[in-house]
Parts: C-alpha cells; structure tokens; sequence
C-alpha cells in the first residue's frame, strides 16, 4: 500500500470524524510537510478532502462542503489580498531596470 492509500484511508467522512494532521502523522508515520503536501496533490487530482479547525474530512453533507468552500475563497482572497504590495514593489524594481 501507498503513502496516498494509507492517507485516504484514514480520512473519514463527516467533520465529526475529522482527523487531526498530528493524529494523521502518527497513524501513518508521514512527516508533517509531505503529509500535507500529499493531500494538496490529492486535492489537485479531483479528491474533496476538507478541513477545518477539527482536523481532515471527507464531506457529508452539504453544509460542510459550503462551510469548506467558503473557508478557502476566503483564504484566496486574503492571500491575494497581501501578494498586492508585493506585485507593486516588484512592478517598481523591474521598471528601474
């Protein structure tokens, strides 16, 4: 079995079943940062694994699909949000040149 096996499978459905990313890297003995990096992977090939404050889940209904939805448009807006002071300086620098 696979590091992604082992992942998905130790993910459950429904937010009251989350699993913490600490309680999934002591199951599956995956180091924190490719843990997670795995799951972006897993996201990036069409799985819906949502998270929240309680940990990994796969949706049950749909009030914790829009609640997870919700959550990430909002944390893309806030990243686009702060990348703009930075786009602007590098705007400045590059036309210095």
């Amino acid at each position: 079995m696979n590091e992604h096996s082992i992942i998905m499978d130790n993910i459950s459905t429904g937010e009251e079943n989350a699993v913490s990313l600490a309680e999934l890297c002591r199951i599956t003995g995956i180091e924190n940062r490719e843990l997670r990096a795995i799951i972006a992977a897993e996201r990036l090939k069409g799985a819906v694994i949502c998270s929240s404050v309680n940990g990994y889940f796969y949706p049950e209904t749909v009030q914790e699909l829009q609640a997870y939805v919700h959550q990430e448009r909002a944390r893309s807006r806030s990243i686009s949000q702060g990348l703009k002071s930075a786009e602007i300086l590098l705007k400045k620098w590059n036309n210095r040149k």
